[in-house]
């Protein structure tokens, strides 16, 4: 929770000290003279340190139809141990998503998700653990919302609050509510 929190202490001050100008000729998508012009990328990173190391790798590739709407896909690696327990636990956690997002103002936006995981039984089940773990699928659908503030004209930085409507004993996130921070930069 203290990494969550840090990350959440710069990304606000990178935001509160990030006051860009930008010039009058900023295109609409309307505008745009090619496809490559709507489309953008990013993701986010994640990393937790301690007793259970939490390692986590999700870009993305989305498609901006206009000022309003925005959709795309991608992919998620984690990696996770637990030192706490002897053996040590580890396990490889991946998987991709699609998601729509909508942005009634600019700088808000509602974002919603579905995203499959693959995963090792007991792996995260510490009571259940057994000699032969097998893989399965684990879904999730996402919904929530989110601030963006510029970089630069085509860059933006990100944050948002994702309830999980799957929140399963399985499940690879703590609980229900997830917070995720990342970059979107358009070419």
């Amino acid at each position: 929770m203290k990494n969550v929190t840090a990350l959440f202490a710069i990304f606000f001050l990178t935001v509160c000290v990030n006051y860009s100008v930008f010039g009058q000729d900023k295109k609409t998508p309307k505008e745009y003279d090619s496809f490559k012009e709507h489309l953008f990328t990013g993701g986010n990173v994640g990393l937790s340190i301690g007793p259970i190391t939490l390692i986590e790798v999700s870009p993305l590739l989305g498609y901006r139809f206009n000022d309003y709407l925005a959709a795309g896909l991608g992919f998620t690696y984690m990696y996770y141990s637990d030192n706490s327990y002897k053996p040590a636990l580890s396990t490889d956690i991946y998987g991709g998503r699609v998601f729509a997002r909508v942005y009634p103002i600019e700088k808000a936006f509602l974002h919603v998700e579905y995203e499959a995981l693959s995963l090792e039984t007991g792996a995260l089940d510490h009571y259940n653990m057994h000699p032969n773990t097998k893989r399965y699928t684990f879904t999730s659908i996402f919904g929530g919302g989110g601030y963006r503030e510029p970089i630069s004209d085509k860059s933006y930085a990100y944050i948002m609050l994702l309830y999980n409507f799957n929140d399963a004993l399985d499940s690879p996130y703590g609980n229900p509510f997830v917070l995720r921070a990342g970059v979107e930069i358009g070419f």
